[in-house]
């Protein structure tokens, strides 16, 4: 079910609706991992952050939950690239998408602000008492 035929794409994109997560279909900007065979850990190559969609094929492999395929919408928290699986069945998996970091100058930005918030509720304190 992980690949670019049309019933394909079809039923990935109506499973990752299913997790409120509106997939355009575009089978190139997705990162696939074939060749798992049955490895309990799946390492990708990009960083994974936040709310991430991915989706997994388990074979018919000893320990597996037989020819299937499941998606899910995972939080990553700050950054993971390898994610362990609990099934030793795994064939292929693919990573839609995942959240963003944001810049250096964002987080700047960010910080000054709380500063300059923080100063301002400090001098209206200090006006407030005198």
């Amino acid at each position: 079910m992980l690949s670019n035929s049309p019933a394909d794409i079809f039923a990935q994109t109506t499973h990752l609706a299913g997790l409120g997560f509106a997939w355009n279909g575009n089978w190139n900007a997705v990162e696939k991992i074939s060749g798992l065979g049955g490895s309990h850990s799946v390492d990708f190559a990009t960083m994974l952050h936040g709310i991430s969609y991915v989706a997994f094929h388990f074979g018919n492999g000893t320990g597996g939950p037989g020819n299937v395929t499941a998606f899910y919408m995972i939080d990553a928290g700050a950054s993971t690239d390898v994610l362990t699986l609990n099934y030793n069945a795994s064939s292929n998996a693919v990573l839609y998408s995942t959240g963003t970091v944001p810049e250096p100058a964002s987080w700047a930005l960010m910080i000054a602000g709380f500063g300059m918030v923080g100063a301002g509720l400090r001098r209206r304190r200090d006006f407030a008492t005198a």
